[in-house]
């Protein structure tokens, strides 16, 4: 079950060179909030910082250009009853897709939300999409962490995850 009292969030600026710590300044005094300032060194050095500074079970990662429904993480946690559940992968879609490309990309999302639910039953989704799928800290453990050279973060951890048997 969901209990907000052991939420954890950790907040990671990877070297921004805009206003970014001034506005974490606001949470400084939350005790479910840290704030970590790091060299910049990409994406999968913050994300590796970010489990290594977690305590939780549970870790999920949300991009500064990402947001989520408000019952997102109420609505994933009840996946990871199931001991077998590795990792639990949102629904994405496109919010006010004004133009037409991203209109077109709100129809490729809308599709992936159909396809990931299919892959699902075959154990065969190959993605851990970046904003919010949330993964057991063992997977970390037991696979290892985010790796250096590869763009798609995602694709990689869950490929790993299929090699290894876990389910996603």
């Amino acid at each position: 079950n969901f209990k907000f009292e052991k939420l954890e969030i950790i907040f990671i600026d990877d070297g921004s060179t805009d206003d970014t710590l001034n506005v974490l300044e606001i949470f400084k005094n939350n005790p479910q909030i840290q704030i970590h300032s790091k060299e910049n060194g990409g994406k999968y050095t913050a994300l590796n910082f970010g489990i290594e500074n977690s305590n939780s079970d549970l870790v999920g990662c949300l991009d500064a250009d990402s947001f989520v429904e408000k019952d997102a993480l109420k609505n994933m946690i009840p996946y990871f009853e199931n001991k077998k559940i590795m990792a639990v992968v949102p629904a994405i879609k496109v919010h006010g897709a004004n133009n037409l490309l991203q209109k077109m990309q709100n129809v490729e999302y809308n599709w992936s939300i159909f396809v990931r639910k299919i892959l699902t039953y075959l154990n065969a989704l190959h993605i851990t999409p970046g904003p919010f799928t949330i993964f057991r800290r063992k997977v970390f453990e037991n696979i290892g962490k985010y790796k250096h050279a590869y763009l798609t973060e995602d694709l990689e951890m869950a490929l790993r995850m299929q090699e290894n048997h876990y389910k996603i």
